[in-house]
């Protein structure tokens, strides 16, 4: 199908609207970017919107073309959670841990020692519901799990898995090998490992986002066995 053609379905309709949705976001974002009046309430407008923009992968995701209520509720969740979790690993990777650099040391290295367990009870808190909803929902969307083990979405979803749980393990490699041991000896560099450590996990989390937006864009196994017939 063409390209008007596509914009002219109900997918693409939620495509302009998700399109929209970014240019606005963006646009305040560098508008306010600058501006400490009223930051509340700028948290607030781009909490908003990035909650739309959110909503609008779940309207095009599997969720939706299953036409389940409860799969719609359950997908946006997982997606939710899911960006709070890889983007929160690439915020504290990318920009709060370089910008800890810019202290002296000693606070350089208490700052980071601090990050830890803040970052970590959030990062738990959201493996923890994405763990429920990712099940339930490939439940809700695919029982057959003979079918979904030989099939191309299945392997995806196992790869999904397997990245997912590398940066598990390197969450707990940063929580029980640099946040324990520089808390029974104070003063010990962690800055350097956390950095390391976390700009790792956060290509993971984007290789991750990438094994996602196959998902999203490939057929369910049953439709593939469809596919494989025809």
């Amino acid at each position: 199908a063409s390209a008007s053609d596509v914009l002219e379905t109900s997918f693409g309709t939620i495509w302009i609207i998700r399109m929209g949705l970014t240019v606005v976001l963006l646009a305040v974002w560098f508008l306010l970017e600058n501006k400490t009046a009223g930051a509340a309430k700028k948290q607030l407008l781009v909490l908003g919107l990035s909650l739309a923009l959110i909503g609008t992968t779940t309207a095009i995701g599997h969720g939706a073309a299953s036409e389940q209520i409860s799969a719609i509720i359950i997908d946006y969740a997982h997606n939710l959670i899911a960006s709070v979790w890889i983007g929160g690993v690439i915020f504290f990777g990318f920009i709060l841990i370089p910008a800890l650099a810019k202290l002296d040391d000693s606070k350089k290295e208490l700052a980071s020692l601090l990050v830890i367990p803040r970052f970590s009870s959030v990062i738990i808190i959201s493996l923890g519901i994405v763990i429920i909803t990712g099940p339930t929902l490939l439940w809700l969307l695919e029982d057959n799990v003979t079918l979904l083990s030989q099939s191309y979405y299945g392997w995806m979803i196992i790869g999904k898995i397997a990245i997912g749980s590398a940066m598990v393990a390197l969450g707990g490699y940063n929580q029980f090998r640099i946040q324990r041991p520089a808390e029974k000896s104070p003063g010990t560099p962690i800055h350097q490992k956390l950095k390391r450590s976390l700009r790792t996990e956060a290509i993971l989390g984007i290789i991750l986002l990438g094994v996602v937006a196959l998902l999203t864009n490939s057929s369910l196994p049953t439709s593939q066995g469809e596919e494989t017939r025809q």
